[in-house]
This record gives C-alpha cells, sequence and structure tokens, in this order.
C-alpha cells in the first residue's frame, strides 16, 4: 500500500435505480458524488484464521465515525487499513526509515494543511492481536486505538516528545470514554492468573 493507492473516497450509490428515463426527466439518474461528510473505508488483506472479521470492520468504523463526531470533525475522507507484520514493517521502513513492524502510520493527503482531515491510516493487526493478549480487551479494540491515534496525527496532535504523547494519549482516551467504549491507552496489562495451590 502507498499512501495514494487507498486515498478514493467512497461514493454514495444512486437512489434511482431507473435505466430508462427519458434524458432530462425528473427520475434521469444523478451521476454519482462523493457524500458529503464523513467518507471512512477499513481494507484489510489479511486472511485465514486471524484475519478481521466483517463484524469487527464495521464496528470499528461505527465507532471511529462516532469519534470523529465527538471531535468536532464534520468532514473527513479516510482509508484505514489493517496490515500484517510484513506490510506494516515495509511501510515503516519506506516511510518513516525504521526498521521492524509498528502499530500506526498515518498519511495526510490533504492538499493544503487548512483543509478537512484526508489521509490514508495503516494500523498494525498482528501487533494489535499480541498486544491485546496482554491486556484486559480484544484486538478490535485495540485497532481502534490505533485508527484514533493515525486520526489525532492528521488533525495535527504530535507525539514527539512525552509530554505531547501523555496529552494526545489522554484525549484519545477522553474520545473513547466519551463514546461509551472507556479508556484504551491507559489500560493496566492484565496479570496472569496465579495457579490453584
Amino acid at each position: 500500500m502507498s499512501p495514494s493507492e487507498t486515498s478514493a473516497a467512497p461514493t454514495a450509490a444512486s437512489d434511482n435505480p431507473s435505466s430508462d428515463a427519458e434524458p432530462g426527466s425528473p427520475t434521469e439518474a444523478e451521476p454519482e458524488q462523493p457524500e458529503p461528510g464523513l467518507n471512512l473505508a477499513l481494507t484489510s488483506h489479511a486472511d485465514g484464521p486471524d484475519a478481521l472479521p466483517a463484524a469487527d470492520r464495521d464496528w470499528l468504523l461505527h465507532r471511529l465515525h462516532q469519534a470523529l463526531q465527538h471531535l468536532g470533525v464534520t468532514q473527513a475522507t479516510l482509508a484505514i487499513h489493517a496490515a500484517r507484520d510484513d506490510e506494516m514493517a515495509q511501510l515503516h521502513q519506506q516511510f518513516s526509515g525504521v526498521p521492524g513492524t509498528t502499530d500506526t502510520l498515518s498519511f495526510d493527503l490533504r492538499p493544503t494543511p487548512e483543509g478537512p482531515p484526508q489521509g490514508d491510516i495503516a494500523i498494525g493487526l498482528d501487533v494489535a492481536t499480541r498486544r491485546a493478549n496482554s491486556l484486559p480487551h480484544d484486538t478490535k479494540h485495540e485497532l481502534l486505538l490505533y485508527a484514533l491515534h493515525g486520526i489525532m496525527h492528521l488533525l495535527g496532535e504530535d507525539d514527539t516528545t512525552p509530554g505531547a504523547a501523555q496529552r494526545m494519549h489522554q484525549r484519545e482516551d477522553d474520545t473513547l470514554s466519551a463514546i461509551g467504549v472507556g479508556p484504551l491507552y491507559h489500560t493496566p496489562p492484565q496479570t496472569p492468573a496465579e495457579p490453584p495451590a
């Protein structure tokens, strides 16, 4: 995936499927236009038993819409891609110059900095699965955190200093709490249960 490969916004389906209308008549189908507002797409090339289920994709898109609305974002075009370790490592090396996989990469594709958020976000499916094994929430919740983190970067948040990172992660947890998910970044790791004596 490169940033330009997933930047197309979904389009609205025509409300009028009539194909036998007279040209210029009121029932003639209008050309498809991008939906105004929030355009989100979530893809994954992951296959097999650990693939991201369709129900999880739907849940993630619903929660991301809620998060954007809570943040006051009324217009955005975002393509989010859940990628395996090998793809995340390749993107991390190519665009950040850092070897190895990572949890989130965001690509700001706005033509001008003043425009509404427009970009691609790659989130690490394998990273989320491993991390969720040590947390009291599941993989889809961890992926939600990663996608929201990418969105925060596209909104201008920065985590390059400890103070900025703390503010950014607190804003993420505040947003997740406001939409009914609860904090995910500041969640203590699970403690393995002690075997019975």
